[in-house]
């Protein structure tokens, strides 16, 4: 019912985002409609994280995610997509994005994909990031992160803050933004 009422946006953010912590699917249709109506990408971020941790039974919301990080140009956003999917646990849409990274149109959004893979990867996603990184073709900008991606997927130390939000994938590296979550609370 806040949501409803208020506008300014870090209290909205913060409304999304206890929501999400909640985990109540009764928040779904609430989050969902924002969702589909709210423009700001800062505020898409918070409701791709949101609605990820919920996890509704939803799968138009994971093709909405993926949609997000192939054709969204703020790099935020892109990264709060692939973490809403990798919290949805759609592991057939991040192979596919692993698959297509290398092809995505915009050095900028590549790169963003790229990284963004590495946060919600598993191991089925460290050839195709590796291959980019050999592709010579590839800008120096983008074959970085594609060099970067993988080691945040193998890292085995269990350090992450992130690591319990998902039982179905592995959030096993270090993400400072949950930190920058806490923030606005």
């Amino acid at each position: 019912a806040a949501l409803e009422d208020v506008h300014e946006e870090s209290v909205v953010a913060a409304i999304v985002l206890a929501l999400g912590l909640l985990e109540d699917d009764a928040a779904t249709d609430a989050l969902i409609a924002r969702f589909e109506k709210e423009r700001a990408p800062f505020l898409r971020g918070y409701l791709c994280l949101a609605l990820g941790l919920i996890n509704p039974p939803r799968p138009a919301l994971a093709a909405e995610f993926e949609h997000m990080a192939r054709e969204e140009s703020d790099v935020e956003l892109i990264r709060w997509a692939l973490i809403g999917l990798g919290l949805v646990g759609d592991r057939a849409r991040i192979d596919a994005l692993a698959g297509d990274a290398g092809q995505l149109s915009g050095t900028v959004r590549r790169a963003s994909v790229i990284h963004g893979l590495g946060l919600v990867g598993d191991s089925a996603t460290v050839a195709p990031l590796l291959s980019i990184f050999h592709d010579l073709q590839q800008p120096d900008y983008v074959r970085t992160y594609a060099l970067q991606a993988p080691g945040e997927v193998v890292d085995p130390r269990p350090i992450s803050p992130a690591r319990p939000l998902s039982e179905y994938v592995e959030l096993n590296h270090d993400v400072g933004f949950l930190f920058e979550l806490y923030r606005v609370l």
